[in-house]
């Protein structure tokens, strides 16, 4: 069973979880970053969003979906500044941390999950648990980003960080 999900998902389903891992992997190593691309993360909402309607949601999945998003953006943007070591106009010096590789793949694997379900147990998919809990993810996870992303483009411009 565990070959035919490996063998039947996508081709570019292993380039993608490549190329999240690479990313997830770079953030955790201390860096300076530009500031535009944290603009665009919160843009992972959309692929969230996306995969719910996907699944013929209710409106009280809707409502799990906007409750677990608002979370994630709360808790993103309590736990951000905490990495942010520096910040001047268009650049960022982050602390590496393993949030974004643990979120990532999070959502990697829900939505991995979600088509695999769907494909080999489609009861499964469509019952109420199942969607409240790849809600509930997908919802926290994209909201973790929002909340991060405003985090670094609120944080005060007090500099970058002397290099040793």
């Amino acid at each position: 069973m565990l070959s035919g999900v490996l063998t039947g998902a996508p081709v570019w389903v292993w380039p993608l979880l490549g190329v999240l891992l690479i990313i997830g992997l770079r953030a955790m190593r201390n860096r300076v970053s530009r500031v535009w691309p944290f603009t665009l993360m919160p843009l992972l909402a959309i692929l969230a969003v996306n995969a719910v309607a996907g699944l013929r949601p209710s409106p009280e999945l809707w409502a799990l979906f906007a409750a677990s998003y608002g979370a994630g953006a709360f808790i993103g943007w309590r736990f951000q500044p905490r990495w942010i070591t520096g910040r001047d106009d268009s650049r960022v010096a982050l602390k590496g941390e393993p949030l974004t590789l643990v979120m990532l793949l999070s959502i990697f694997l829900a939505n991995f999950a979600a088509g695999a379900v769907t494909a080999m147990a489609p009861h499964l998919a469509s019952s109420p648990g199942f969607q409240a809990g790849f809600t509930l993810i997908a919802g926290l996870a994209s909201g973790l980003f929002l909340g991060r992303s405003l985090a670094i483009l609120n944080a005060t411009r007090s500099g970058l960080p002397k290099r040793q």
